[in-house]
């Protein structure tokens, strides 16, 4: 159950709020691929996370920042 304070106002209020929220868990789902070391990744389920991830962030309004997280979320992990 999502909280009130989403629930409530207008639809496109709404929308982004929800929009917002898929974000975050996208890069959950970008973060944890990432670290998968045990798990067998294909490439498709890379562009899979990430295409959903771009789609969330037009719709949350927020391209340009996701492309910063993506970057920084692939340099930190190639990094260790």
């Amino acid at each position: 159950m999502l909280p009130f304070m989403i629930a409530a106002g207008p639809a496109s209020v709404r929308a982004e709020a929800y929009a917002r929220q898929a974000l975050e868990a996208e890069f959950a789902a970008l973060h944890w691929i990432a670290r998968g070391r045990d798990y067998e990744i294909t490439n498709l389920y890379v562009l899979a996370a990430y295409a959903r991830t771009t789609e969330s962030a037009k719709y949350a309004a927020a391209s340009g920042q996701t492309r910063d997280r993506v970057c920084e979320l692939v340099a930190a992990e190639s990094s260790s």
